[in-house]
């Protein structure tokens, strides 16, 4: 009986572990992400037309894209407010300069902090809403006429994307309940609600193709289920002592202006980096549709959703520690900001080359388990699709570590990358066809960015290569270039 109550004591210490811990939950949420998209996409190849299939993809590249519209302010609101949680003053917050050691303030100008960056984020989220709607309504629409013209139900298909366009904007005005949890360390609190709303999202989609629904049914379960996360953040942090205190402190309206500005000078560059990098990628897709049969652009589309989910996957080690980082920052506890970043990241390449590993070995299988029309990626091309997205995974960790002083350099370090990788694929395409866009994306990161990153959080935090980068990447970059090999063997075979 006494070992019984052990083992009961051990599992309930074990349970409450994992729901408190932010990777634990953060890689849940991704699961749950990941296992939708493999469960929704047999389902849609088996029963959807390639039309339906094609206009499902271009309108969830929109749903996808609403991190360029936030154009960067969302990392930046966290960084800002976690530096305020770590006790920088206003007058620190307002100036938008680097941050390595704020002053520890007392609890009353902390609370005073909190609360300018918290309204002046709704602020600028309730613009960006509009802004998103706007674009989608517009730019979005015209991207998806010829699409929704083809499709199996036409017109109809324009109150699927009315739902997607109105459901995008309503998310991105309660953008900051999410960023104001992550920020104040209740990032496993989000990534549990986003868990749930995940779950229903998969169950609705599920339940709207099996039932015989089309691409309007689909958007609609889809948009209704993820809605369910920012309300249920809403009433969570209204149920906050952080909230009640943040509520009763109204910030000077010439403060706010000026901490907007100076969260502009930082989120700028993130947004430029972000286009430069996830939209050159997603890029790399519409290039190739313009190109090549419609059967190998839709493998090439499924390899870059899958490969995206993975390298999201693969950031929960690294990324669910940011804002405690930048928090030791502000405290200019630097140690334990390079332990914290060199544990990630070797975490999380690990699981990427393994995950993408993984996929290269099955995903053919599955397909023809499935009789699926679209057959998988030739693995030789998956495995350097792999390699560009380690190359750049990696150099993103090394850009996110020095990005937590709030000196932000990813308008540089991507703008460069980007140009490069599109040149590279102008001149290489004619030659080598499809390989011509992992190639270049490989080459464009190799030659800049990720040297550029490194060289960057080097200097910043007197790292050296043979205590940092030879432990933590040399390995599963070993890893990915055999993998990539045999691939090569295989298909020369």
């Amino acid at each position: 009986m006494k070992r019984d109550g052990m083992n009961i004591d051990l599992v309930r210490s074990l349970f409450l572990r994992a729901w408190e811990s932010p990777t634990l939950t953060t890689w849940g949420s991704l699961t749950v992400r990941l296992s939708s998209a493999l469960i929704i996409l047999p389902l849609m190849l088996t029963r959807y037309s390639p039309e339906d299939t094609a206009l499902w993809y271009m309108i969830s590249t929109f749903i996808s894209l609403q991190t360029l519209i936030d154009f960067g302010f969302f990392p930046t609101f966290t960084r800002l407010l976690s530096y305020a949680n770590g006790g920088a003053t206003t007058a620190q917050l307002v100036s938008g300069e680097k941050i390595t050691n704020a002053s520890t303030s007392a609890e009353k100008n902390v609370h005073k902090s909190l609360a300018l960056v918290f309204f002046s984020m709704q602020k600028m989220y309730s613009r960006l809403a509009l802004i998103s709607v706007l674009v989608l309504a517009t730019i979005g629409t015209i991207a998806l006429t010829k699409s929704v013209n083809s499709s199996s139900e036409g017109i109809r298909n324009w109150v699927g994307w009315g739902f997607v366009v109105l459901g995008t904007g309503a998310m991105m005005a309660l953008a900051s309940y999410n960023c104001l949890l992550q920020a104040t360390g209740k990032i496993p609190t989000v990534r549990r609600i986003e868990i749930l709303s995940g779950i229903v999202a998969s169950v609705a989609g599920v339940g709207a193709i099996v039932f015989g629904g089309g691409i309007t049914e689909l958007c609609l379960a889809n948009q209704a289920s993820l809605l369910l996360a920012p309300f249920i953040l809403r009433a969570t942090v209204r149920r906050t002592i952080t909230w009640r205190i943040i509520s009763e402190t109204t910030p000077e309206r010439s403060q706010v202006k000026k901490l907007i500005v100076g969260a502009w000078s930082s989120a700028w560059r993130s947004g430029i980096g972000v286009a430069m990098s996830y939209g050159v990628t997603q890029a790399t897709g519409i290039i190739y549709a313009q190109m090549a049969p419609a059967k190998e652009v839709a493998a090439y589309l499924i390899a870059l959703r899958v490969m995206g989910i993975i390298s999201q996957f693969c950031q929960a080690p690294f990324y669910s520690k940011l804002p405690l980082m930048a928090e030791n920052i502000s405290k200019g506890n630097v140690s334990r900001v390079v332990f914290q970043a060199k544990k990630g990241i070797t975490l999380s390449l690990w699981i990427l080359v393994i995950s993408f590993g993984v996929v290269g070995l099955f995903m053919p299988v599955l397909m023809l388990l499935i009789h699926s029309k679209t057959q998988f990626l030739d693995n030789s091309v998956w495995f350097l699709l792999g390699l560009a997205v380690y190359i750049e995974r990696l150099g993103a960790m090394h850009m996110q570590m020095y990005s937590t002083t709030n000196h932000i350099l990813w308008h540089i370090a991507n703008s460069v990358s980007g140009i490069l990788i599109l040149l590279f694929i102008y001149v290489l395409y004619p030659f080598v066809t499809i390989y011509a866009f992992p190639g270049a994306m490989a080459a464009g990161y190799l030659l800049f960015y990720t040297p550029y990153a490194m060289k960057m959080s080097y200097k910043q935090f007197n790292l050296k290569f043979t205590e940092f980068d030879l432990k933590a990447s040399v390995a599963p970059g070993a890893l990915t270039l055999i993998m990539l090999l045999c691939s090569f063997i295989k298909w020369r075979n």
